[in-house]
């Protein structure tokens, strides 16, 4: 059944990209999609001995990975061609007649595609930002606990880049009403796969390959500032951190048990949550989590109160119970080092060559590339996670004409050209 499923999810990707880049849709899509499957085979092969050689040989011996990749698949091929639609939309220039938002992204573009402003600004940016939230404990002589909140660290990075960092809040959906839309808090997603980081010793490849990544970030950043923190403390303090982080592992389920929406659906109010989590949290803890400060840190930056009586949903309640026991015990320093890691690494790749490459050597371990994903592919990446509304609107409408709407095979008159247009785009740019 569940192949089933994702032969349909396929084959309806598959036309309506197929649509958005220009190809007809006619009674000749059965021949070309026959023609296209028959060359993907090898009939040499035998089938009984070696299907998937019989059935996709004929692909892969035409399509091999380029070195900038870990695999490469239909749906790779089909992002190299979005990739480069959205590099020509982001090219172009701003006229008077576009809207703000598609201005600021192809500024946007435009300011990461400066490769000389990037490198004679250096790591500026990036350590100002992170002084903004007492600094990375491990690069500097002087850290004080005091100028730390990681809450308010959490919430910036989510609401500046998008990068949630060990909780994840989100709205969508109630499954229980969908008229209604509500927070969701979640475990967050983790640096390395799980089963790497609950058991580094059994991987020491990518394991000694982050640890160092780690390290030589942290050195360029202390190198960056002047300051006399020794190679032995840094070494030290990312050990913690590495330590920190497994222990995250262990307490985070892995996706294949999170498959029972019953068990993931937990409603209570603001208030309950936080009583429930004052009652698992020691007194005076310098990490406690103050929920009604956390959300409306997160949500004043779209202008929203969230009261006390705020309806929530809790994702995994055994990885809060355990997180917040594990907040208990932990150092502020380490929480620190941890929360501005994970923030120096989705930002290094906007600061100078150094970083740069320090990306490079690890990717290089942990995907098993050769070259680097160039500069454009990164930025338009970038740009599109964080303005893709604003890209997407320009997209449907460049690629898309109204009659080809009318022929797609799940298009019904009483669903206007305009609706389907905004359809597509929340199914492309928002899922």
């Amino acid at each position: 059944m569940a192949d089933k499923f994702e032969f349909l999810y396929f084959a309806v990707v598959f036309s309506i990209l197929r649509l958005s880049h220009g190809l007809p849709v006619s009674s000749d899509v059965d021949t070309t999609a026959a023609i296209e499957l028959a060359e993907a085979m090898d009939a040499t092969a035998d089938p009984c001995q070696d299907f998937f050689q019989y059935a996709c040989g004929g692909w892969i011996k035409k399509n091999s990975i380029p070195t900038s990749k870990s695999g490469w698949s239909q749906f790779d091929i089909l992002n190299q061609k979005l990739t480069q639609d959205l590099t020509d939309i982001l090219k172009e220039k701003n006229s008077l007649a576009d809207p703000l938002p598609v201005r600021l992204a192809r500024q946007m573009y435009s300011d990461c595609m400066d490769n000389d402003t990037t490198e004679s600004l250096g790591l500026t940016p990036l350590t100002n930002y992170l002084d903004g939230f007492g600094g990375w404990p491990m690069t500097l002589d002087h850290w004080k606990d005091s100028s730390f909140n990681w809450t308010n660290t959490t919430a910036s990075a989510l609401t500046t880049f998008n990068l949630p960092i060990i909780i994840s809040i989100f709205n969508e959906l109630d499954t229980d009403n969908t008229n209604a839309s509500l927070i969701y808090i979640d475990q967050d997603s983790l640096y390395l796969p799980r089963s790497v980081l609950v058991n580094m010793t059994a991987n020491p490849t990518i394991s000694t390959a982050y640890k160092k990544i780690i390290v030589q970030s942290a050195k360029a950043i202390r190198d960056w500032q002047r300051s006399n923190v020794t190679d032995v403390e840094i070494e030290s303090q990312v050990d913690a951190v590495l330590k920190f982080e497994s222990q995250l592992a262990t307490m985070t389920v892995s996706d294949g048990d999170r498959r029972n929406s019953s068990r993931m659906y937990n409603p209570m109010t603001l208030m309950e949550l936080q009583n429930w989590t004052d009652s698992l949290s020691i007194n005076n803890s310098p990490n406690k989590i103050n929920w009604l400060d956390y959300l409306n840190a997160i949500y004043s930056s779209a202008d929203i109160a969230i009261p006390k009586t705020e309806r929530l949903v809790i994702v995994e309640l055994d990885y809060l119970k355990q997180l917040v026991q594990l907040l208990n015990k932990t150092p502020p320093r380490v929480l620190a080092n941890y929360i501005h890691w994970r923030i120096v690494d989705a930002l290094a790749m906007f600061t100078n060559q150094r970083m740069a490459d320090l990306q490079f050597e690890f990717a290089k371990v942990s995907e098993g590339i050769s070259k680097p994903i160039s500069r454009s592919h990164q930025c338009v990446n970038v740009v599109n996670e964080l303005m893709g509304m604003a890209l997407g609107s320009v997209y449907v409408q460049r690629v898309f004409d109204d009659q080809s709407l009318f022929r797609l095979p799940f298009y019904s008159p009483r669903f206007s050209a305009k609706g389907v247009r905004r359809q597509l785009i929340t199914a492309l740019w928002v899922a």
